[in-house]
């Protein structure tokens, strides 16, 4: 993930709140007769971060608790403490492991171990019974928490981005909408490519993707280019196309790339050429640019699922996590 510093307004609203204009700045201090607003303080990235560890922090603490909750409640239906529970259902189950389990456990982990087998056979042999314990036990309180009729009501921090006039994969009448940041250059976008294909796949007509731009020019001297040469392509109804081209062939994205990749999708080159060498989008892209800065994006890849962030070139579950809540709570974007 690359990274820039930018301290810049972000507005936060509540779940599902998307106000059409922000509301009036807060006034946190008064000089005089002037006043100061909470918008120039310009730590609302700092807070946002702060908002997300919360959220962290109360769901960790709040699965511990539900895992605990979980266990005594199928406790509970044999009249059985947690630990006897754990005894009855794993422990009692656990074989005493073989000479070659323990030969594989001990030269699997030989850094831990500072004398030859033969002398502490039998302690390995104990080590690798209570891992093998450890082990089935997590396992049967994975399998508890799957089972079990589980709500978590706890609300990640949300902000308020909109689609606007930017290249969309979908439609705009999907439950959830993925807003994302990107860099043509950026190799973790490059990355994230194929987790949004294999979303949208999976999801069809549930999810939109949204892409946005936010080349990174201090650290990706072609990223800008590639971003008006996109929005060029899309004149030709061709974004997508060289979209996925310039994905393809990144970080090989000079003039000459880029006129390669317009032969490969077929496009009229005298008219990319000259939308080109106009500089045509580059406002648009500064200004795709700057709304991610007012909404805190630092980095590339940045998402926002129906207005949650998620930073980072995530597996696939991590958005999955987040499409579902959306989808199972009807949340319209």
């Amino acid at each position: 993930m690359r990274t820039r510093i930018l301290l810049t307004p972000l507005l936060l609203f509540p779940p599902g709140v998307y106000p059409q204009t922000p509301p009036p700045a807060a006034v946190v201090a008064t000089v005089g007769d002037a006043n100061v607003t909470e918008e120039e303080l310009k730590i609302q990235p700092q807070i946002l971060q702060l908002r997300k560890q919360e959220y962290e922090l109360k769901t960790r603490a709040a699965e511990n608790i539900i895992a605990q909750k979980v266990l005594e409640q199928a406790a509970a239906v044999q009249h059985l403490s947690t630990e006897d529970f754990f005894k009855q259902e794993v422990d009692s189950k656990i074989q005493e492991p073989s000479e070659a389990e323990v030969e594989g456990f001990y030269w699997g982990q030989r850094d831990k171990f500072h004398e030859p087998l033969e002398s502490i056979r039998g302690e390995v042999s104990r080590m690798l019974k209570r891992t093998k314990i450890q082990e089935g036990r997590q396992a049967l309180l994975d399998r508890l928490r799957r089972q079990a009729a589980v709500r978590i009501l706890i609300e990640p921090p949300r902000v308020n981005v909109t689609a606007g006039s930017a290249p969309r994969r979908g439609s705009a009448a999907a439950p959830v909408t993925i807003v994302e940041f990107s860099d043509y250059q950026c190799p973790y976008c490059k990355q994230a490519e194929k987790t949004l294909s294999d979303l949208a796949a999976k999801y069809g007509d549930r999810v939109s993707i949204v892409y946005k731009d936010f080349p990174l020019s201090n650290i990706h001297p072609l990223a800008q280019a590639a971003a008006e040469a996109a929005q060029c392509a899309g004149e030709q109804r061709k974004y997508w196309e060289f979209h996925d081209t310039l994905f393809a062939v990144s970080p090989a994205l000079g003039p000459d790339d880029l006129i390669e990749a317009a032969k490969r999708n077929q496009l009229d080159l005298e008219a990319f050429r000259s939308c080109i060498a106009a500089h045509k989008y580059k406002s648009a892209i500064e200004s795709s640019s700057l709304e991610g800065q007012q909404l805190g994006v630092n980095s590339t890849p940045s998402f926002f699922i129906n207005g949650t962030p998620l930073t980072g070139a995530q597996p696939m579950a991590a958005f999955e996590k987040l499409i579902d809540a959306e989808l199972a709570g009807s949340r319209q974007w």
